[in-house]
């Protein structure tokens, strides 16, 4: 038996070793952190720069992103922020939390715009729903803290986007603040009542907006909540009246002003107002008014009449869809009675009668079928296309052999899209065969059509012929028809897994994404693994990749010049692939085809159908920057899928912000901007460089 002395300096000689072991150990760690925080100190800030740039275009590498984030520079930890916010690895949630405590204001702004991303991060919805309750948490609690307004301003803006019921009250009090935190918080309750996450106005909330500012022309923030949250049954009458009295600081307030009151009460004289101006107003004004009656239902039939015979085609086309929206026998007759001339009313008319088809009995649906078929053979292709969904529409079998006919004449682009739609939506045997054809053809989106329409069918030659065409395209760049194909296949459960295994596997990003995202439906996030996010490394020779030194861009229209300044710095990816294509001539003589009055001109498809693009994709590069009247953005059907069309606002958006790559600023040619119609052609797009 060993003494206990012997015991005791057995002890001692085991904690001096083990002491020595573990002084070792931290030394050796501090050691392995001094020499990162040396090679952080030594690194350049470009080359920090051109770091986050590769990480953020290729959706991976958060710990580079962690790493920078601790760099001298703060335009280096404000950019590795919000690198991280766009790469969306739930790793980076504490990262974006800890940075709403640098000491540099523009790294907790940056920070604060990560953590508004959350939304859109590739996380299955019960994560989703824990990261944006953290991320809501440490933004409530930086919001008290916070004296610097443009960082409020940011941290404001997140709670918008990610915040729940807590923020609710906060925001409310924010928005007693004068501009911009006031304002910047009824744009966040705005934008949480577009998503119904902000209860209809009370007769508190509208007292208080009725008091906020006092006698001072109103702008347009608060109007613009109204319009989005609506009012409280009891708070209607209340509501409508203090629009009616409150003074417009300009066109901005006065058309949202006119669009609130679409949730004026029946019969309350607002309905008077909206008469007025619709009548006798100017052209904004009357699409407010429009739109603010479609709102009210068939309170608002006689407003809506008023509207089908506005002078602007487009309005005229809004109170048409309102009345088709009514579904009433009234409507109809009012429709068919409608004979416009332009080319855009006539094609709205056989759009806003498409709802009523469906809903009616054969024989009262014959006027509207004899309308669809009248506009099959309208020489203009816009008219044939809504003729095709209208048609589409009518329950009859006899419209699938109808629409099957036109198949071979049709040969204008848009319209026969338009035709594939309406055939890929009918339940008809007959319709098989043409959808199995598109989906082994050569056209690219007609294969993507043909499997969206396909979706339905679960037989299992159906299925196998999904299978073929993903093998037969699985290397082809035409990665549209396989996301398609992977809609239609995942969610049917006797799916061999390896099939499965191969779509995770796909060369295109997007298409491992949507099989994983319907993958976690099936399965739940834990079985379903990590986001196959992760795309290759690009090849950057600078951070902003070689579009440093674009300054300006004209775009000369037939209607006149829209000249732009460009934003480098901010989205380089979405400037240096604008630019590039526009020095090829890549947009001249493209068409403006989509125009959406009081919202958007949009170009720049070489098809010229809204559905083309250039051959590649790029990532979003999402950023602070508000989309005010004039704003260059990136249009896109999903995330990360830009490519070429681009379009600018007619007025401030604030739904965009955050959601669509912004990436330049019109600086004159606003008359043209508002004079830009459908049809009207890009001549030519010139950009200006830096002198070098």
């Amino acid at each position: 038996m060993r003494s206990f002395h012997g015991v005791c300096v057995l002890a001692i000689v085991t904690l001096l070793v083990g002491g020595c072991a573990a002084l070792k150990e931290r030394r050796t760690a501090q050691e392995e952190a001094d020499a990162a925080d040396a090679a952080l100190a030594a690194t350049a800030d470009l080359d920090a720069l051109l770091s986050i740039a590769r990480a953020r275009d290729a959706r991976r590498d958060p710990a580079t992103l962690h790493e920078l984030a601790r760099h001298a520079a703060p335009a280096v930890r404000a950019e590795a922020l919000r690198a991280a916010g766009l790469v969306g690895d739930p790793t980076s949630a504490g990262l974006l939390q800890s940075g709403l405590g640098d000491s540099e204001p523009s790294v907790r702004a940056a920070a604060a715009f990560a953590l508004s991303q959350v939304w859109g991060w590739y996380v299955a919805d019960l994560e989703r729903a824990t990261l944006m309750a953290q991320a809501e948490e440490a933004l409530l609690d930086a919001a008290d803290e916070e004296e610097d307004n443009d960082v409020l301003v940011a941290i404001v803006r997140a709670l918008g986007e990610v915040g729940g019921e807590p923020s609710e009250d906060v925001l409310w009090d924010l928005a007693g603040r004068d501009a911009p935190v006031g304002d910047a918080a009824l744009l966040a309750l705005a934008i949480r009542a577009k998503a119904k996450r902000t209860p209809p106005l009370n007769a508190a909330r509208v007292g208080f907006l009725s008091a906020r500012g006092g006698d001072e022309p109103v702008t347009w923030h608060a109007p613009y909540l109204a319009s989005r949250a609506g009012f409280e049954p009891d708070a209607a009458g209340l509501g409508a009246d203090w629009l009616q009295d409150l003074t417009p600081a300009n066109g901005d307030a006065q058309a949202w002003r006119l669009r609130a009151l679409g949730h004026a009460p029946e019969g309350h004289q607002a309905l008077l107002m909206l008469d007025l101006h619709l009548r006798g107003g100017k052209a904004r004004d009357r699409l407010a008014c429009v739109r603010a009656a479609a709102k009210l239902g068939a309170t608002a039939e006689p407003l809506l009449a008023v509207g089908l015979r506005d002078e602007e085609p487009a309005t005229a086309v809004e109170a048409a869809r309102a009345i088709g929206a009514l579904g009433t026998p009234e409507a109809r007759d009012r429709l068919l009675a409608w004979a416009p001339e332009a080319t855009v009313a006539r094609a709205g008319r056989l759009a806003a009668l498409t709802p009523l088809i469906a809903a009616e009995d054969a024989e009262a649906a014959g006027p509207v079928v004899e309308a669809a078929r009248a506009g099959l053979v309208d020489e203009a292709p816009e008219v044939r296309a809504d003729a095709y969904g209208l048609l589409g529409a009518w329950p009859d079998p006899a419209a699938a052999e109808e629409l099957l006919s036109h198949v071979e004449g049709e040969t204008d682009a848009t319209a026969r899209i338009a035709l594939a739609l309406a055939i890929s939506g009918r339940e008809e045997p007959t319709v098989e065969g043409q959808l199995l054809a598109w989906l082994a053809g050569d056209d690219p989106l007609f294969g993507a059509l043909g499997a969206m329409g396909l979706a339905a069918r679960e037989e299992q030659h159906v299925t196998d012929r999904l299978l073929e065409a993903y093998d037969a395209f699985g290397d082809a760049p035409d990665w549209e028809r396989r996301v398609e194909i992977v809609r239609a296949l995942v969610p049917r459960g006797a799916l061999p897994a390896e099939r499965i295994g191969a779509f995770l596997q796909d060369p295109e990003p997007h298409v491992r994404l949507t099989a994983w995202a319907l993958l976690v439906e099936r399965v739940g996030r834990s079985k379903a693994g990590r986001a196959p996010q992760e795309r290759e490394l690009p090849d950057l020779a600078d951070p902003w990749f070689g579009a440093g030194d674009v300054l300006e861009a004209t775009v000369t229209t037939s209607r006149g010049d829209l000249k732009l300044v460009l934003w480098p710095h901010v989205a380089p990816a979405a400037v240096a692939s604008f630019a590039s294509l526009a020095e090829a001539d890549r947009f001249d003589g493209l068409p403006f085809h989509r125009v959406v009055p009081d919202f958007v001109i949009q170009g720049g498809d070489p098809s010229g159908t809204g559905w083309g693009g250039p051959g590649y994709v790029l990532r979003d590069e999402f950023s602070p920057a508000p989309y005010v009247r004039g704003t260059l953005g990136m249009a896109r059907s999903d995330k990360d899928t830009a490519g070429s069309q681009w379009f600018v606002t007619h007025s401030p958006q604030p739904h965009l912000d955050g959601h669509y790559t912004a990436f330049g600023q019109l600086i004159s040619g606003f008359d043209v901007l508002d004079a830009v119609r459908v049809g009207d052609v890009i001549e030519d797009v010139t950009i200006r460089r830096r002198s070098r």
